[in-house]
């Protein structure tokens, strides 16, 4: 990412929505954050007046197959709901379940901790 001169109020935006994203270090951070962060502080003209206000991560839930089949059906029926003209159909949902049956499908859900 390239900041030009001619875009500042852009840059300092997208910089202060990313330091809004963060908070101050922490010892327990996952590496992904602890990267995003020094990369931010980086690319920040005077990186010492950053400070993280807040970091949310997410925790990962494996679905088990009767979740992942009450999740398809919701999806059908919100689907068809819709109107949406490719609804998800009966053969989708067994082609979906059948993927997790031999385990070459691990679905998961995303939650806030």
């Amino acid at each position: 990412m390239h900041l030009h001169r001619t875009k500042p109020i852009a840059s300092i935006m997208c910089l202060v929505v990313s330091a809004l994203l963060l908070n101050s270090c922490d010892l327990f951070d996952s590496k992904l954050v602890t990267a995003c962060e020094t990369i931010l502080k980086q690319r920040l003209l005077p990186s010492s007046e950053y400070k993280r206000i807040k970091v949310s991560e997410l925790d990962e839930l494996e679905l088990d197959r009767r979740l992942l089949e009450s999740y398809l059906v919701t999806r059908q029926q919100r689907s068809k709901a819709s109107g949406y003209p490719l609804a998800i159909d009966d053969a989708w949902i067994q082609t979906e379940l059948k993927a997790f049956d031999n385990g070459i499908s691990r679905p998961s859900f995303l939650a806030r901790r």
